[in-house]
């Protein structure tokens, strides 16, 4: 039974221009981008999903067509900057190309349909749409779980809550019976979302295992988007971000193969935990299928789903992805190192990642860093035709040690003017990422610094400490590193905003000091504050160490003389010793 397709029945949230939320179609979404903000999903997360599943439509369609829908694969790089551009003047797409294409394919749009259900497989472990709701139980409205194997509620695919079955999430969005079902359009959303983002947590099959040829490190691991720092190019409204992402050539260089979307594969691919090549085209990249999925429903709404692993390919050298930064490792004698995406940890704050967002380091005495291919994309276009402020956005989902769960969604964007990413600006951009490295270097003092308080309060325990004592003193100072950065958040921006390359050399070196200033006055009051909060038994001070040699005094009078020199060596500037009146303030107390 065929049920909801999706390039006409509403699914997607969208921003309107009259700052409400809209559900829309594929088709709406894309002849009427240009009436839209932006995606404006539950997480940053199905926002990034849904932004590359549009992608692979536009890219797909004007790979093979010009704007009036006449079949005209491109030939060489001129030819797709010619198409970009005169697309972009348009200032929306034309709709015949891409209804065309969407009528074309329609059939493989249907979210519930018995062969080619949309982003699913017809069969899971012998689960099927007509028998999944009874041999799972799921119909049972007292059932506490599936009682399958590989099989879930939906709350596990509503990403706003992750609840495996295992135990009950905290603090949940949805309660009782309300996690258990999802409309159809919320089952779309997350359906995609999941994909690119789903934990590591699934087993392998049996018979899977005893097929299986590639090596036991070969593991399919979390979704593909899971194991990226994934950044994306924002325009004003949701045409031209599509646009500005629509990578046509691969790294500004070279064109990318014929795009293959996996709805255009003339076979479903079933196989479980298939190991494949790195995808040579734009579109098969962005909507690679991570998962085996078919999703159990009743007539109203989605109950849960069966799942197993899907395609998965190495990371290293896998560059024909497009949206992530890069980390090349230092590269062992006589061998050379592939880049890999970048899986660590991203900050709070985007625009402390400015170097590897936008700067192509090579490996020397250590590792280096590449910039996403959208970057040197953006490069490559007309600068007439771009707009005057470029802004990137980030998002990085972080898992448990053991990547069997979500624990935290990080997200972040930064706007700048458009020329400081042609060759202009190339220079002042690295004297920016030298900038944000004396900021990081101050935030270090700042850390050093409530570390120092920690044990002038006592917290060494005189030497006995316990983990947790351990931990705590590194939380001390992780916390107040985080508050100097959350102090300069708003003022970088703003002080980044106002940068052009076509600025004088005069003006930018001033502008320069005006940071180092704002950078510096924000480390002595926060410094200031915590030495003046701190505690009399912090300023008496306690020693630290075991050994009678290596035991030391530490009192917040000296953790603040310190903290200044450091500050002044990390922003160079000398500063005179504030704290000598707080000092004597505190003495007569």
């Amino acid at each position: 039974m065929q049920r909801f397709n999706l390039v006409d029945e509403p699914f997607i949230v969208a921003l309107g221009m009259d700052n409400r939320m809209h559900e829309i179609s594929l088709l709406e979404a894309l002849i009427h981008a240009h009436r839209y903000v932006d995606i404006g999903g539950e997480m940053a997360t199905q926002d990034a999903a849904i932004t590359r599943l549009l992608l692979a439509i536009v890219h797909t369609v004007f790979s093979r067509t010009n704007e009036d829908g006449i079949e005209s694969p491109l030939e060489d790089e001129d030819e797709a900057i010619d198409r970009w551009s005169e697309i972009w003047e348009m200032g929306q797409f034309p709709e015949v190309p891409i209804r065309n294409y969407l009528e074309t394919w329609h059939d493989r749009f249907w979210l519930f349909h018995p062969e080619r259900p949309f982003y699913q497989v017809p069969d899971v472990y012998g689960l099927t749409a007509e028998n999944a709701l009874e041999k799972t139980g799921l119909s049972n409205p007292d059932c506490t779980g599936p009682k399958t194997k590989a099989t879930f509620t939906s709350a596990k695919l509503n990403g706003e809550i992750g609840e495996s079955g295992n135990k009950v999430r905290l603090f949940s969005p949805r309660l009782r019976a309300a996690k258990r079902t999802l409309t159809f359009a919320e089952a779309a959303r997350w359906l995609i979302t999941f994909h690119g983002f789903d934990d590591a947590s699934g087993k392998e099959s049996k018979e899977s295992k005893g097929a299986r040829t590639e090596k036991a490190d070969d593991s399919i691991g979390v979704g593909w988007l899971g194991k990226l720092s994934l950044a994306q190019a924002v325009g004003r409204n949701l045409f031209e971000t599509l646009m500005l992402n629509c990578v046509f050539i691969r790294d500004g260089r070279e064109l990318f193969g014929e795009d293959r979307p996996t709805w255009e594969r003339e076979v479903l691919e079933v196989r479980e935990r298939n190991y494949i090549p790195v995808p040579d085209n734009f579109a098969e990249i962005l909507t690679i299928q991570s998962r085996r999925v078919l999703l159990i429903a009743d007539e109203k709404s989605v109950l849960g789903f069966a799942s197993y692993g899907g395609d998965f390919f190495n990371r290293e050298g896998a560059v024909n992805e497009q949206f992530t930064m890069w980390t090349v490792p230092k590269a062992s004698k006589g061998k050379s190192s592939l880049p890999v995406p970048r899986y660590q940890d991203l900050p709070v704050q985007m625009w402390r990642e400015i170097s590897s967002l936008l700067i192509r380091e090579e490996p020397g005495s250590g590792s280096g860093h590449y910039p996403p291919g959208v970057v040197s994309w953006i490069r490559r276009l007309p600068e007439n035709l771009s707009p005057s402020i470029i802004a990137f956005r980030y998002v990085k989902i972080k898992y448990d040690s053991k990547n069997c769960s979500a624990t935290n969604c990080i997200s972040d964007s930064l706007s700048m003017s458009r020329d400081l990413l042609t060759k202009l600006g190339e220079n002042r951009l690295i004297r920016i990422a030298q900038e944000v490295k004396k900021c990081d270097d101050a935030a270090y003092a700042v850390k050093r610094f409530g570390e120092n308080l920690f044990d002038a309060e006592g917290g060494d325990m005189n030497g006995r400490q316990f983990k947790s004592n351990r931990e705590a003193r590194i939380d001390a100072g992780n916390i107040a590193a985080e508050r100097y950065y959350f102090e300069m958040d708003l003022p970088f921006r703003r002080w980044l905003m106002s940068l052009s390359a076509r600025d004088s050399r005069e003006k930018f070196e001033h502008d320069i000091q005006v940071l180092r200033k704002i950078a510096c006055d924000n480390a002595l009051r926060l410094g200031r504050q915590m030495y003046e909060s701190s505690s009399p038994s912090a300023f008496a001070g306690h020693w630290s160490g075991k050994e009678s040699s290596e035991r030391k005094h530490c009192s917040s009078p000296e953790a603040y003389l310190i903290f200044q020199r450091m500050v002044g060596r990390a922003l160079n500037t000398e500063k005179k010793d504030e704290c000598a009146s707080s000092v004597h303030d505190r003495q007569r107390e």
